[in-house]
């Protein structure tokens, strides 16, 4: 069975990468509405949860640019955060604000990722340097966290995996053991079943000598009785 389970992972690995592959390869351009503006944009379709996209963002954010993401308030959109201006030097050397939007999209998360230099004036296509900065930082993301986020999901499989067979194993022995017990009492019951005849012969002959006792005792007192008289 340790040769199935090397033999699932090495698959689940090898459907990771293809997975990888084309979730990374198919960062698109494309364009959103926000604060009535036609924005151009990067998005992709992955397939970790929206909220896990998002806070995986805002860590990695933290830890490679010491910058943090912030959420639209109590009452703002939820998938959408905007991190606080400052120098990003892949895509500007001005300070610079990444806005994200993360949406729940056909059983995926669509990830949309656009840069603001402040004062509705939106990184666009047209700016060639900054916006290959902004698709490089976005790829750099992706490539950082989808790998670390499958290899989590091949670990709680493996683990799951793990568990279950042991449970088929305990199954497995207890019905051997069942079975074993079984065979042994079909044994026993053949030996009692023995018994039981000779004990039932015994028995007969036990009754036979009784009957032949009574009959001989009242032989014996019918003959007293005659002689008395």
């Amino acid at each position: 069975m340790k040769t199935t389970i090397k033999y699932i992972s090495i698959f689940v690995l090898l459907m990771t990468g293809l997975m990888l592959q084309a979730q990374t390869d198919r960062i698109q351009y494309t364009t959103l509405e926000y604060e009535d503006q036609r924005i151009d944009a990067l998005s992709i379709d992955i397939q970790p949860g929206r909220k896990d996209v998002q806070d995986a963002f805002d860590d990695w954010m933290k830890d490679r640019y010491d910058v943090k993401m912030k959420g639209g308030g109590l009452f703002g959109d939820k998938n959408m955060e905007t991190s606080e201006a400052a120098t990003i030097p892949t895509i500007s050397s001005d300070n610079i604000s990444i806005l994200t939007k993360t949406e729940e999209f056909n059983g995926y998360t669509r990830m949309t990722l656009f840069a603001s230099r402040g004062l509705n004036n939106f990184v666009d296509r047209e700016n060639f340097t900054a916006f290959s900065g902004l698709e490089t930082l976005f790829d750099s993301f992706l490539s950082d966290y989808l790998p670390n986020y499958y290899e989590e999901r091949v670990a709680e499989a493996e683990e799951a995996l793990s568990d279950l067979q042991e449970d088929y194993d305990d199954v497995e022995k207890d019905i051997r053991k069942n079975e074993e017990d079984i065979e042994k009492l079909q044994s026993e019951n053949v030996e009692l079943r023995n018994e039981l005849e000779e004990l039932r012969r015994k028995l007969n002959d036990a009754q036979d000598t009784l009957r032949k006792r009574r009959s001989a005792r009242q032989e014996i007192a019918r003959k007293v009785a005659g002689n008395r008289s």
